[in-house]
This record gives C-alpha cells, structure tokens and sequence, in this order.
C-alpha cells in the first residue's frame, strides 16, 4: 500500500512539469506577440506540428491512465517503483532545461524557423550543451512521463517526436547555416545536436 501511495504520488508531478510547461509556453507565446523583434526571414516549409502532436500525445495519455475516465482504455503496460523513481528524476530535470531553454532563447523563439531583426546565434547556457535544447528537454520530459506511468503508449510516443524532430532540426538548421554561415558552422561542430555530448544525429 506505501509503496503503491509513492507510486501515484510521483504520477502527480507529471501534471506539475507539463502544467509548468503549458503556462511557460503560452505567456511566452504572448509576451513575444508584444515584444518580439520583427521576422525578417522564415521557412515555412515547416509548420508548427509539434504543438499538436504533443496535444496528441496528452490526449493518450489522459485517456490511458490508470484511473481514465473510460475504463476499457485504461492501460498500464509495465509499474515498478525503480522505473518510476528513475522517470521522476528524468522528467523535473528535463523540465527544468527545457524551461531554462525557452529562457535563454527569449523573443527569438517562434514555433516556425524563424530569423528576426538583430538576430544573434545562441551558444551558451542550454545551448552549450547541444544546439537542439528545447527538443532536448521535451524529449526527456517524454520519456520520464513514460517511466513514471508506466506507458508503452507515451515511450512509443517519444520515439516518434524523436524522428519527426530530426527532420525539423535539419531545416532550422539549414536556415542557420545561410545566415551565420562560418559561425554556425565552427558551433555545430563543437555541440551535440540534440543528446549533450552524443554526436548522433
């Protein structure tokens, strides 16, 4: 029963890291409506998908917990206390770096590959560490939501952000490279792309 208790109440801070997540997001997404200097340059051949596939992914979960509201959809394909441990700590520090790097980003962050006005190649704080942090972080936070709930649903979920992120993180990439050129260079040469000190992909 104690152990059980510990288990749901690890679950809860599920709800806490996305909540902060939503919250840091949206007024985010507002204050930069204001504040945010003037795009001058944007590809739009990538829209913003991954809002709604990580709304996808919330929906399965809500919808596959334990106590979901729909019984028959309640799935819980593995539980155990270590796992469960190991995702919680995976999941706040995860949160945490993603929220430092939507911090450290500022008003250049968009949700389309986005170069505006007096725009600067970020190379420090998260961005030292690998030049994708944001995905970094969501990605983390994925895979201990996975942990801690116990879901093969969400972990095949992270696998899937994982490989449609590659193919997103590959045009910023290319829009960076036409507009820093040997700078952006020298710095994707020297950091992860996504996993810090793991030069794959």
């Amino acid at each position: 029963m104690r152990r059980a208790y510990a288990v749901e109440r690890m679950a809860t801070v599920v709800y806490v890291c996305w909540g902060a997540f939503v919250v840091a997001w949206g007024f985010g997404y507002v204050y930069n409506v204001f504040f945010a200097p003037r795009a001058v340059r944007r590809d739009l051949s990538i829209t913003g998908w991954w809002p709604r596939l990580l709304l996808i992914l919330a929906l399965l979960f809500l919808l596959t917990r334990r106590d979901a509201p729909v019984r028959a959809l309640a799935i819980r394909s593995f539980e155990d206390p270590t796992l469960v441990a190991i995702g919680t700590v995976l999941l706040v520090a995860s949160t945490l770096f993603t929220l430092w790097a939507r911090w450290t980003l500022g008003t250049m962050w968009t949700g389309v590959p986005t170069i505006k006005e007096s725009h600067r190649l970020r190379t420090t704080g998260p961005y030292a560490l690998t030049r994708n942090p944001i995905y970094t972080g969501i990605l983390g936070m994925l895979v201990g939501t996975a942990l801690v709930e116990g879901s093969l649903i969400i972990a095949a979920g992270a696998l899937v952000f994982l490989f449609t992120v590659l193919g997103r993180i590959r045009s910023e990439e290319h829009l960076l490279r036409d507009t820093f050129g040997e700078e952006f260079d020298r710095y994707r040469a020297s950091v992860a792309p996504l996993i810090p000190f793991v030069p794959w992909p």
